[in-house]
């Protein structure tokens, strides 16, 4: 009997359907099958490849109608994907099984990706075109009500990176951080990351960031301005700053912006034709006996940059020469000619690039300082030669040093030290925060004058002690009034009680603080407000309060007159430098005299029910006190934040 192939049925078909415009009378959808308009709506694409058997048997046959939402709205264009319901479907080779349920759970998924949120039906008729524009304005109305959301997150979340850039970097500029944070913002996860990145990029800077402008304001009670930043700032305060003496150079050749101040010894920017010769052509004549091949590699090395071309031939020519010339590896970097080439005609200034005139005056600028140290160091040979073989050499009282007699200070008693002593024991004396400077014999209750502190100190550290001594002469006064700056020893009577800031008046701090917690100015927000803001998931906050505890429990404060000191070495009775209060170092309370301790040497096991031991090893004690602050705070932290623990770097 023969074997008859079947014959292959004809491929399933996708029938269009074409959505009457608004303004023509709606048809009835088997009108549209039968008629020869042309096919405008798009085609669903059929995610996979079905043949059919006897399309022909099937007495009848329903169409799945789904609305294409991603038309152009101006067309009114809807497309019909049209498949025989109820038929034997056989996938093709390339498809796996599949089943009539299955199309139409891939159909209703389509219709669902394509309308999100919008019901293709009301009471089983189709949507008009306005149940479109209205699903499409909601869709509108609550993406703009998001987009809002996150603009006024990123708003809050950029004041308080400008508020803690600012407790870190004096006078930096508000509109740079905000720059700054919008130029870094892309290329984080998060926002912790953010500010990290961010406060890493401007302590690369080196103190090299835009600066606000300094000015002095006027305060009146019923508005007062101050030249402190609040943390929390009005909407489009970020770039109201006055910005004045930034550190900033030319503006690029289009004018389009500014750039940051150069690091000279930087060779990543590339300079000009003009600046490149100009440069070239200073560096054959600043070393005129190397090798034009040396100066030419040197260059090229570091892109015909003036200022690190120089140190390093600079640093190569000293290796040279202190090794006598026996350096292979130096010898091989540069050569030195036997006779030095002959200069030319020196550069006009008129002339220069701007950019190498700069370059040039910092690395001249800095040469004449260490040419002035070098001949000062000179100078003090020769002065103390000439002494020497005049044998009129003083004997120092402090560290036994023979000095020349215009080298050394005397306090009122005659006891006579050299400078360098007589710098150190004013240190210490000023490091304990007294205005006085004593004589560092052992029974001498005399002090150094004036006149002679200005011998051995430099001026701006004598300076300080002046103004050190006027604020102690306020602080005796006793005055209730009298409130101290917490970033520095500036003092000043405030009698208006209502003023919950301060403002410091020195010319190198100029800050604003608040007289209740300390810290910087921070209204409209209360104390406590300021404090939960500053420690929310702040990473550099948690630091810095780790670090703090770490350097309390190190400081010893005097429980009479609260001035705060450390010891270094000796016995744990300590005596305040301001009031003279003796307390103990260990537990620090407040003591009459010796009996308070176990007197045992500190080699020596101790049998006494004294807690407190005179005599233990003070570097071990402070680094053990210190460890052990940090491992509370840290697991306080763990505790209460594990995610901003994780982040907090400090080595215990």
């Amino acid at each position: 009997m023969p074997h008859f192939l079947p014959q292959p049925l004809p491929p399933l078909s996708f029938i269009p359907y074409q959505y009457p415009p608004p303004h023509t009378p709606a048809r009835h959808p088997a009108e549209a099958h039968n008629t020869h308009e042309p096919k405008r709506a798009k085609v669903a694409p059929a995610t996979s490849s079905f043949k059919a058997t006897a399309a022909h048997h099937v007495p009848s046959i329903r169409k799945a109608e789904v609305l294409d939402l991603t038309l152009d709205s101006s067309d009114d264009e809807i497309s019909i994907l049209s498949a025989p319901i109820g038929l034997d479907i056989l996938p093709s080779a390339s498809s796996s099984s599949s089943n009539l349920n299955g199309l139409n759970g891939a159909t209703q998924k389509q219709k669902e990706a394509i309308t999100p949120g919008f019901s293709d039906s009301v009471d089983g008729k189709m949507p008009t075109f306005e149940d479109f524009m209205a699903e499409q304005k909601r869709l509108e109305e609550k993406k703009a009500a998001h987009e809002a959301e996150l603009e006024q997150e990123r708003k809050q979340l950029t004041n308080n990176f400008v508020g803690i850039a600012q407790d870190l970097f004096e006078n930096i500029s508000t509109s740079f951080l905000v720059k700054l944070m919008e130029d870094i913002g892309p290329g984080t996860k998060s926002h912790d990351e953010l500010v990290e990145v961010c406060i890493e990029r401007i302590f690369s800077l080196d103190g090299r960031y835009p600066r606000t402008k300094k000015r002095r304001n006027t305060f009146d009670n019923g508005s007062q301005e101050h030249n402190g930043k609040s943390l929390v700032q009005q909407d489009g305060d970020a770039s109201s700053d006055e910005e004045s003496d930034q550190e900033y150079v030319e503006d690029d050749p289009e004018g389009s912006r500014k750039k940051l101040k150069r690091d000279f010894m930087d060779c990543g920017p590339k300079m000009g034709s003009a600046y490149c010769a100009d440069s070239a052509k200073q560096v054959y004549q600043d070393f005129p006996k190397l090798a034009a091949t040396s100066i030419r590699t040197a260059l090229q090395k570091h892109a015909f940059h003036y200022a690190p071309t120089y140190y390093y031939i600079s640093n190569l020519w000293k290796e040279l020469h202190e090794s006598d010339g026996n350096n292979l590896a130096t010898r091989r970097l540069i050569q030195e000619l036997k006779t030095p080439r002959k200069l030319r005609e020196e550069l006009d200034q008129k002339s220069l690039d701007k950019d190498f005139k700069k370059e040039w005056h910092w690395v001249m600028e800095k040469e004449a300082l260490v040419r002035a140290e070098v001949e000062k160091g000179l100078e003090e040979e020769r002065n103390l030669q000439y002494y020497k073989d005049m044998n009129e050499l003083i004997e120092c009282g402090c560290c036994y040093d023979d000095v020349p007699p215009n080298r050394v200070s005397q306090c009122e008693e005659g006891h006579l030290f050299c400078f360098s002593c007589s710098r150190q024991g004013a240190e210490v004396e000023l490091g304990y925060r007294r205005t006085v400077l004593k004589c560092m014999t052992a029974g001498c209750t005399s002090f150094f004058s004036d006149s002679e502190a200005t011998k051995f100190l430099s001026k701006s550290v004598f300076e300080g002690l002046l103004r050190a001594r006027q604020q102690n002469e306020l602080k005796m006064a006793g005055l209730d009034s009298l409130v101290e700056c917490p970033f520095c020893s500036y003092a000043a009577v405030v009698e208006n009680d209502d003023d919950k800031e301060f403002r410091c008046l020195a010319p190198k701090c100029l800050k604003v603080s608040c007289r209740q917690c300390q810290a910087p100015t921070h209204i409209p927000l209360t104390c406590d407000e300021y404090e939960k803001e500053l420690e929310k998931n702040n990473v550099l906050s948690a630091q810095h309060k780790v670090e703090e505890h770490m350097s309390e429990a190190l400081i010893r404060v005097c429980p009479k007159c609260s001035a705060r000191f450390f010891k270094t070495e000796g016995c744990n009775k300590m005596t305040c430098p301001e009031c003279h209060t003796k307390m103990c170092y260990i537990c620090k309370k407040q003591i009459r005299d010796y009996s308070h301790f176990d007197q045992t040497p500190a080699d020596q096991t101790s049998n006494s029910k004294k807690p407190c031991r005179l005599w233990d090893n003070t570097v071990e004690r402070n680094e053990s006190e210190v460890k052990e602050a940090g491992a509370r705070m840290l697991a306080e932290l763990q505790t209460n934040k594990p995610d901003v623990a994780a982040k907090v770097n400090v080595t215990l």
